[in-house]
């Protein structure tokens, strides 16, 4: 048994670093099928929650807005799922919704090295805010990221297919790695 499992576990990361290394490859493709595949999680998302409802209902303890939810999910899941001008809307969406947030992470970065400059000015330590000017250049960096990453989306599009495509080689590598330390008896 360890045997058969030891060589699933292998085909399975070899299966899943040639996905990694090919979203590596097309990161952009990568990215574009992030619509579809929240439009599937929503879709079985709806009919997880019908299932609840149903079961629930046999006991008394359903209620109408579970069941509301698990509606509107399915039914935006079906859309999702069924009109590529959503899934490319969704992926839009996503991609300025990183660029704000890599924005707003400078932003705060930014404050907090000004804040740490203050306190370590105030009380003149050698440890309490010394490395203020390292969280500046990061906080300056973020900001200029994410104000080009809105005025470019393709930029965040790219990165997001990339890394993406980056996790799943890892994961396959590890499962490869793992296969290989399985003991055969």
């Amino acid at each position: 048994m360890e045997k058969v499992s030891k060589i699933c576990t292998i085909i399975l990361g070899i299966a899943m670093a040639c996905m990694g290394i090919y979203c590596i490859a097309t990161p952009g493709a990568t990215y574009m099928e992030l619509g579809y595949v929240i439009g599937l999680s929503m879709l079985l998302d709806g009919i997880g929650r019908c299932i609840e409802w149903w079961q629930s209902r046999k006991t008394g303890e359903a209620s109408g807005l579970s069941l509301a939810t698990a509606i509107i999910s399915l039914v935006l899941g079906i859309i999702l799922i069924g009109n590529n001008a959503m899934q490319v809307a969704v992926d839009v969406f996503i991609a300025y919704l990183a660029a704000i947030w890599v924005l707003a992470l400078g932003i705060i970065r930014v404050c907090f090295a000004l804040k740490a400059r203050k306190v370590h000015k105030e009380f003149d330590t050698l440890i309490l805010g010394k490395h203020w000017g390292v969280a500046l250049a990061y906080g300056i960096i973020l900001i200029v990221l994410g104000l080009i990453c809105l005025a470019n989306p393709s930029i965040t599009i790219f990165s997001i297919g990339l890394g993406i495509g980056l996790s799943i080689l890892v994961t396959g590598t590890n499962l490869i790695t793992l296969g290989v330390s399985i003991s055969s008896k």
